[in-house]
């Protein structure tokens, strides 16, 4: 942490802070670390179901599913297997974030409205470019709205604004942070690295770019998720929001440092990746199959794919 070019916000690694105040043994430090990567693990799970209301029955299949494909990848290997790298918790945070975001949106509770903005305030002191994930969904859903693109369509004229206003209070509130982000991100990083004329963190190193199919398959499908909205056929959701906001926090790596699919840079962008295939899995997959087979089979089969998927990243 004895940095000089002020890149690191507040809480990058406060966890590991906290824990060392009451431990200094390392192994502890790491079933910490196993902890949270369990944690985000539940999470999504619990995520995916309430997007696709899917049963008791088929959530177990669903936990194993979305353990393997998020816990074997080079990008949690690096990032939960060495302590020293913030996201860890950002993708933690960023979890909660859309879990929270989602229960609103289905209950519309005052407790979750609280607390998605909370987790949102708290996420973008993770990283320097953390805004990205928590900013552009709301955005995303607004502009969903307006455009007519989900189920919650309301079209803006000047008879229902105080109406409009009340439905997407979440969403306004949300975009307060832009302000208080550019604010912290003056006085926390800009200011004080200019003072000591120290540059960017990457003014070094030549931006790479690597893509994996797990990668384009998310930018494949928030593309054409994006233009059969358009034309009517579908209705987008949060999950869909979360796509652009992982796509363009992939960008911006990119150009700030560099992205690789396999780096520990890219785990906000694998969780929301092993999102959407699970998703793909349990709301189209699943049906079809249990039309035919027994659930039984169809749960073999899908243990079998995504066993054989994992074996071909491995070569």
């Amino acid at each position: 942490m004895r940095r000089k070019d002020f890149r690191f916000f507040p809480l990058a690694h406060q966890d590991l802070h906290i824990l060392s105040w009451f431990t200094a043994y390392v192994k502890v430090w790491m079933l910490a670390s196993a902890a949270e990567l369990i944690a985000i693990v539940v999470l999504s799970v619990r995520f995916i179901r309430r997007l696709s209301s899917i049963d008791d029955k088929q959530g177990q299949i669903l936990l194993i599913i979305t353990a393997l494909l998020l816990m074997i990848h080079p990008s949690t290997a690096e990032g939960f297997f060495q302590l020293i790298y913030c996201e860890r918790l950002l993708t933690l945070f960023l979890i909660l974030y859309a879990s929270s975001y989602l229960h609103y949106q289905k209950s519309k509770s005052t407790a979750s409205f609280y607390s998605t903005f909370l987790l949102a305030l708290i996420g973008i002191f993770i990283k320097d470019i953390a805004v990205i994930l928590f900013i552009i969904p709301p955005i995303s859903v607004i502009v969903f709205g307006l455009l007519g693109w989900n189920e919650n369509h309301e079209p803006w004229d000047l008879k229902n604004t105080q109406k409009i206003l009340k439905h997407y209070r979440l969403e306004l509130w949300l975009l307060t942070i832009i302000p208080i982000f550019v604010c912290c991100y003056i006085f926390l990083s800009f200011l004080p690295s200019a003072y000591i004329s120290q540059g960017s963190y990457s003014d070094k190193s030549e931006s790479s770019l690597h893509l994996d199919w797990r990668t384009w398959l998310l930018i494949l499908l928030t593309s054409s998720r994006l233009i059969m909205a358009g034309l009517g056929r579908i209705r987008l959701q949060l999950l869909d929001a979360l796509n652009i906001a992982a796509i363009s926090y992939a960008v911006a790596l990119y150009i700030l440092i560099n992205f690789r699919s396999y780096s520990y840079l890219s785990l906000p962008v694998h969780l929301i990746t092993t999102l959407n295939i699970v998703w793909l899995w349990s709301s189209e997959l699943v049906p079809r199959l249990n039309r035919r087979l027994s659930y039984r089979l169809t749960s073999a089969i899908v243990m079998t794919g995504a066993v054989i998927v994992l074996i071909l990243e491995s070569n």
